[in-house]
């Protein structure tokens, strides 16, 4: 790692701006530490790196990132090497980095059958129903961390599946497993899998209506400052989160999440002008020119304009299992309460408060239907938040990042 530490040492020494003082803060070490740092008596490890490459490029150490991760040697170094690369979603470095590492043995060879993998998934390659089944030749890695990350992938299999519970249930011993790691040899690797993790938590809790425990997790992910798309979807779950109770907050999260997903393109601002306009029609706000076709079939339907069969080619056009089952509960009164039983059954409980929601506004308030409006999963004091906002904090360098708004 002598080459990298040369090298940002040596565009530390160009910036005059770059005291010993803040050196000493974002590094967390002594002065005699820093030394050691400079002469080579001590290794300059990933998460210094990391750090100094946002301290001298904040707009751009993504490129620092890139040109340097694929020299680094030591076995340590290039784990956390290709998971900084999946976390961010560099494929550009993960693409590289298996490349360099084609021909390592052992724990690293490991790695990097792993990741690649991960590479094949998340280019589309594997298909998320595959996820689970492709899980199963890594559950008996010899390396501990691999381990934990093949239980968190496990776990997003399960969300995608609707299993929410054994999300919740599979996550406290996961969560456990990151905390255990060690400090000094893990520190970024714990952090990464933290962030991994409550992703997978915000949107499990979300759909099981426990709505104070998805707005934790969110802000656990806005806060962290790693990944746009997250961060994106983090803003969706919190203005989901006030659909029912806030509705300012609710428009208010969501434009935000549609800012961010404008910036990314592509795919992630289109979901991101339906979300906003799904809510919107959900709280019988006036949908935005050129909202997308099941939207606007969706709402013939709410206002009685049109029929299901005739729409139905429309509303299927978005693809998505959650929108097409609400939309099959406007096909008549008993199908509503076959839905609201049907989401029930799945433990998704957000989309069958939704669907009491509707039907309180049909004129059914008896106090039974109205004691439904706050249905919920009653484990949810059982699993705390596993870990704190500032948990994951080591992509927050400098002033700007320092004092992040957690949003509530």
């Amino acid at each position: 790692m002598k080459d990298a530490k040369a090298f940002l040492f040596d565009k530390i020494e160009d910036r005059d701006d770059l005291t010993n003082e803040t050196l000493l803060r974002v590094l967390d070490v002594s002065s005699r530490q820093l030394t050691y740092l400079r002469n080579g008596q001590r290794n300059l490890t990933f998460h210094h790196m990391l750090k100094i490459c946002m301290l001298v490029e904040p707009s751009d150490y993504k490129s620092l990132m890139r040109e340097l991760c694929p020299s680094l040697s030591t076995d340590n170094c290039i784990k956390n090497s290709f998971e900084y690369a999946a976390v961010t979603r560099d494929l550009v470095l993960l693409e590289r980095l298996l490349e360099v590492h084609a021909n390592e043995r052992g724990t690293v060879g490991e790695y990097v059958r792993f990741y690649s993998f991960l590479f094949k998934y998340m280019k589309g390659e594997i298909k998320f129903y595959m996820l689970k089944e492709s899980l199963f030749e890594f559950r008996k890695s010899s390396a501990p961390t691999l381990r934990i990350l093949v239980d968190i992938y496990d776990c997003l299999a399960d969300l995608i599946e609707g299993d929410c519970l054994d999300v919740l249930e599979k996550s406290k011993a996961i969560g456990e497993s990151i905390r255990m790691l060690n400090n000094r040899n893990y520190p970024l690797m714990k952090e990464f899998y933290a962030y991994r993790l409550s992703e997978i938590l915000a949107h499990s809790h979300l759909q099981l209506n426990n709505l104070e425990s998805a707005r934790k997790y969110a802000n656990i992910l806005i806060h962290a400052n790693i990944n746009k798309r997250i961060e994106s979807d983090s803003f969706y779950v919190l203005g989901m989160s006030y659909l029912l109770n806030d509705q300012e907050k609710c428009l208010l999260f969501l434009n935000k999440s549609y800012s961010i997903a404008k910036e990314l393109g592509g795919i992630y601002e289109s979901l991101g002008h339906f979300n906003l306009n799904f809510a919107k029609l959900l709280l019988k706000n006036e949908l935005d020119e050129g909202s997308h076709l099941s939207l606007v079939a969706l709402q013939k339907l709410i206002n009685g304009e049109s029929s299901f069969h005739n729409e139905y080619s429309n509303l299927i056009s978005i693809k998505d299992p959650q929108f097409i089952q609400y939309a099959e509960s406007y096909r008549s009164k008993e199908d509503r309460i076959n839905k609201f039983l049907d989401f029930v059954s799945k433990s998704q409980y957000y989309f069958a408060v939704i669907i009491v929601r509707d039907i309180i506004n049909t004129g059914e308030d008896s106090q039974f239907v109205t004691s439904l409006i706050n249905l919920k999963n009653n484990r949810e004091e059982k699993g705390d938040v596993l870990f704190e906002e500032d948990f994951i904090r080591s992509f927050r360098v400098g002033s700007d990042y320092q004092h992040r708004i957690v949003w509530r």
